[in-house]
């Protein structure tokens, strides 16, 4: 499964009933539950009883609680702040802050954040996209054979 199936544009469907639906909408939904309850609670059910709906309706939208819980992740920590990249301590620092401040509001987005994972659409963390200074992305695959020259872990 791609991050492609949560967030390629589609096209709106001419036939049928219109969806009922949003992804916002749900990760709405499911964030105020692990919220209120904790990420254990978050689960296809809980979400689709919340929202007035059943289970099975929600896998029109997510194939299972994996996505979901990427969905939530996104939807919780939101985009990365505008940083400047001609001081790199500095925002380093506010992204630190704007992450941080994130798991502040939502603890649970922590432990949904380590390990194997669904893609989200925007790269909040950030790190391997290329910066003005570095055409190359930060830093490349832990088995690359190349070292990168803006990755200090492989840079010689």
């Amino acid at each position: 499964m791609t991050s492609d199936f949560l967030w390629a544009v589609r096209a709106q469907p001419t036939r049928g009933p219109k969806p009922a639906l949003t992804l916002d909408r749900i990760a709405e939904a499911a964030v105020a539950v692990a919220d209120a309850e904790g990420l254990a609670a978050v689960s296809m059910q809980r979400v689709a009883a919340d929202l007035g709906f059943t289970k099975m309706s929600l896998y029109r939208y997510l194939p299972g609680k994996a996505e979901l819980v990427a969905l939530m992740v996104e939807h919780a920590v939101g985009a990365p702040p505008e940083l400047d990249p001609a001081d790199w301590r500095t925002a380093l620092r506010d992204w630190a802050h704007h992450l941080l401040a994130a798991y502040v509001r939502h603890p649970w987005a922590l432990e949904a954040t380590v390990g194997p994972r669904p893609s989200a659409r925007t790269s909040w963390a950030g790190w391997n996209t290329p910066s003005p200074h570095c055409p190359a992305p930060a830093c490349p695959a832990p088995n690359a054979s190349t070292p990168s020259p803006c990755c200090p872990a492989t840079s010689a």
